[in-house]
């Protein structure tokens, strides 16, 4: 680990949901691994929109089941009131969530990058970021860890992707994932992750 120094504020647990709900969650997500599509990054160097480039981003995306989404909306949501002054942001009553599953397989990883400003078009921009993990127990990865990174200088601070973990940060802070080594290569040994946005107005829009 680097001393961090210039690093956002942030926070992280590592208990965040009730066992039976943080089973539920992974075995809906193993159980439609098919439905997984190769994970996007929006560019501007390539005209824009979200585009498959592997050398920035390997991993897989795909949807929750609107019954889990509504769960996990409504814990992310009552946490925030706590959590929001935490990671030095003014709390508002204006947001509006974007949230979805990720899975990362042997070789993947996510390089430095913020969240803000990923939808040039949209009228809401991404406010706070949370990143909720989940895998199989005993943990059958290794990597994979995620990189807070010093807003100024090259410090940095990395956090372990335990099963049932929370981050949250402000989407304006760079980070990135580790890349991930799953000896097996089963895609279920992966590590599973729900990414969830809090989105607010853009000024102007």
């Amino acid at each position: 680990m680097s001393e961090a120094q210039y690093l956002s504020k942030h926070y992280y647990t590592q208990d965040f949901l009730p066992p039976a709900f943080n089973r539920a969650i992974l075995d809906s997500l193993s159980e439609g691994i098919s439905a997984f599509e190769d994970a996007t990054v929006f560019s501007h160097d390539h005209g824009g929109g979200g585009h498959v480039l592997s050398d920035n981003r390997v991993a897989k995306t795909a949807t929750l089941q609107p019954e889990i989404r509504k769960q996990f909306k409504g814990a992310i949501r009552a946490i925030l009131p706590e959590v929001v002054p935490q990671i030095g942001l003014a709390m508002r009553d204006d947001f509006s969530f974007e949230i979805g599953a990720a899975l990362h397989q042997d070789g993947g990883f996510f390089k430095r990058h913020i969240d803000t400003r990923t939808k040039m078009p949209d009228e809401t921009d991404r406010y706070i970021s949370a990143v909720y993990y989940m895998c199989r127990m005993p943990q059958r990865f290794t990597g994979g860890q995620f990189r807070l990174h010093s807003l100024i200088g090259g410090g940095y601070q990395d956090f372990e992707a335990t099963n049932n973990a929370l981050m949250v940060f402000p989407s304006f802070a760079p980070h990135e994932v580790l890349p991930i080594s799953v000896p097996s290569g089963r895609a279920e040994d992966g590590r599973f992750s729900i990414n969830c946005w809090v989105r607010i107005p853009r000024p102007g829009a």
